[in-house]
């Protein structure tokens, strides 16, 4: 005959305990810590914000039609080299001819937005950063004792049979000291 073992006694206790509770976790928002953004005042349509050295001075002539809803900073510089000659502001719905443009060719970068932020030349609310597919050339002619300014004129909408192009860039892409 085999031996049934006999089993151990347990003792069973009743621990008196709190009815069960729900704990419910919600999880909390990102924090969003933010700094007052100071705004400047809009530049006038015109004022040169890069280039004053050439204020005053007669030489080739470009005019900017802005019939965007957006402000613009508009930035000439050296082809090839993103070296900043002359960076001026057009608001929107306006029309500027500026008439000191020296004599060269060059890359036009655009940049569009709303609220501008002054010494950093950028915009709060930024809608567009880029540049003209093309390089504009600006040549002085002299004929006769005179000088003829060559013309140019960008317009920042779109033109049905426009020839010029804009390529939307990255930040990094913007030219130096911008």
């Amino acid at each position: 005959m085999t031996a049934t073992p006999i089993p151990t006694p347990i003792e069973i206790h009743e621990v008196p305990t709190a009815p069960p509770t729900v704990t419910r976790v919600t999880p909390l928002a990102p924090r969003v810590i933010s700094r007052p953004v100071q705004l400047s005042p809009r530049p006038i349509t015109g004022e040169v914000l890069f280039g004053e050295q050439y204020l005053g001075a007669r030489h080739c002539g470009l005019e900017i039609i802005n019939s965007t809803p957006e402000d613009a900073l508009l930035i000439l510089a050296t082809t090839g080299t993103k070296s900043k000659i002359l960076a001026f502001y057009v608001r929107d719905g306006d029309t500027f001819k500026l008439t000191c443009v020296p004599a060269g060719t060059y890359d036009n970068y655009v940049r569009k937005g709303h609220g501008w932020l002054g010494p950093k030349m950028r915009f709060f609310e930024p809608t567009f950063f880029g540049m003209f597919a093309d390089p504009i050339t600006f040549a002085e002619t002299q004929r006769d004792g005179t000088v003829e300014y060559q013309e140019n004129s960008l317009t920042l909408h779109s033109v049905p049979g426009g020839n010029i192009h804009l390529k939307r860039l990255d930040d990094e892409d913007r030219p130096g000291g911008e």
